[in-house]
């Protein structure tokens, strides 16, 4: 492989990574780890404790609606609990430590970080077409997508949500993009 193609290759699979590492990091580590009590890995259960009561007491008189905490130290789940109930709903069900919280703008700030920094070192480009990075963005519409179009909100994707995520045509640009 030429030194272009190991770029792109590189390109491509730091792009992808970045979106899958957010998507699934927090379940896979949880899964592979085991409970410890505290001081076995030397933290203070009292601590852990007060942690634990500051977050319940700003989910029960509902200033959040729900949250969920893992703090693990030397490969050891030390606290993983849930507070509060997964939705306004009043048949809605607890939260649980392994519930699943749909983060959709939370991860805005950690993507485009993660991605800037790659157009910070020349390793990602604005302006690319976004199936340069990933081929699914090759058949219409979503071939006319920019990664600058992404970060956005203006290329036409549907939410990832829905039962389909398509794109639309991307949004035209204004004449100063």
């Amino acid at each position: 492989m030429n030194s272009d193609g190991a770029n792109l290759w590189i390109k491509k699979y730091v792009v992808k990574t970045t979106i899958c590492l957010l998507l699934s990091t927090a379940a896979q580590g949880a899964a592979q780890l085991q409970h410890a009590p505290p001081p076995s890995v030397g933290m203070p259960a009292e601590r852990l404790d007060c942690a634990a009561e500051i977050l319940s007491s700003e989910v029960e008189p509902g200033k959040v609606g729900a949250a969920a905490i893992l703090v693990a130290r030397r490969g050891r789940i030390v606290l993983h609990k849930g507070f509060g109930v997964l939705s306004p709903a009043r048949d809605s069900s607890p939260v649980v430590p392994n519930s699943i919280f749909l983060l959709a703008s939370i991860t805005k700030l950690v993507t485009a970080s993660a991605l800037m920094l790659l157009v910070d070192r020349s390793l990602v480009s604005l302006t690319d077409p976004v199936f340069h990075y990933l081929p699914e963005f090759a058949a219409a519409p979503r071939e006319k997508v920019r990664v600058s179009d992404l970060l956005s909100h203006t290329s036409g994707c549907r939410t990832c949500f829905r039962k389909t995520s398509n794109c639309a045509a991307p949004t035209p640009r204004s004449a100063s993009s």
